[in-house]
């Protein structure tokens, strides 16, 4: 109770502390009022029409920040992503397969940001010929163009 009469004192409205402790309005129930229940318990309009302004504000705002921080508890600790350089060819088809690097990300929620611990070029490297097909940057190249000439041949490398 102590929370909701700081809160009408802040705003100005003394004197509806001792219905809202008449009524039992804690917090929880503050957060939680309707329409009607505040038409009830304040009767003059004037009044309402203030208690309603702020009101609305603060609930508002109160629910932003439970958004907030339920969306910063929801973020993952830790994530690993896998990249590597083996090219793999199936069904006349190129492409990479993970196997060999790891980048390490940790998430520190007391100040919302990641920080790489390890960060490898070839990740890089193979997000770019991922985008892409393969076959069509081995054909752009005479060592490439030998590679799949290769693979036709023997369907191995």
């Amino acid at each position: 109770m102590d929370e909701v009469e700081t809160l009408l004192k802040e705003w100005g409205l003394q004197e509806l502390v001792q219905q809202f402790v008449d009524q039992g309005i804690d917090m929880e129930i503050f957060n939680n009022l309707s329409d009607d229940m505040i038409k009830e318990l304040i009767p003059k309009i004037g009044t309402r029409c203030k208690f309603l302004q702020k009101w609305k504000l603060y609930v508002s705002s109160a629910i932003l920040t439970d958004n907030i921080f339920t969306s910063i508890r929801t973020i993952q600790p830790s994530t690993s992503i896998s990249v590597a350089n083996d090219v793999v060819l199936a069904d006349d088809r190129i492409g990479i397969e993970s196997t060999n690097s790891t980048v390490s990300r940790t998430s520190t929620p007391s100040n919302n940001s990641f920080e790489s611990q390890e960060f490898n070029q070839e990740e890089a490297t193979a997000q770019c010929i991922k985008s892409k097909n393969v076959i069509e940057i081995l054909q752009t190249s005479p060592k490439g163009k030998s590679i799949l000439s290769i693979y036709k041949i023997k369907k191995s490398l």
